[in-house]
């Protein structure tokens, strides 16, 4: 059963890496599948909650943006502000 989860696991963090919805799409519906029939109450209920969310996953497919670049700017503030306070 552990090692069922952890090969759904390993194949949720691929989705992060497809580059095109549409395999995307098909990564999930065959990860959703797998999810369902495992036969594990927590992963059936977590993969019926992520289902609200694909439509946001699929846009980080078309757009794989981060916020990397926004949380050093405001470290950069926070580090000025600090200064200034002597």
């Amino acid at each position: 059963m552990l090692l069922c989860v952890y090969a759904l696991r390993d194949e949720l963090k691929q989705l992060c890496f497809c580059r095109k919805p549409a395999s995307a799409q098909k990564a999930y519906e065959r990860w959703f599948k797998q999810a369902r029939q495992s036969g594990i109450a927590a992963l059936t209920l977590f993969a019926q909650r992520l289902q609200g969310y694909w439509q946001g996953l699929a846009a980080r497919c078309r757009r794989p943006f981060n916020t990397s670049v926004v949380e050093d700017i405001n470290n950069t503030i926070k580090v000025i502000k600090r200064r200034a306070y002597g």
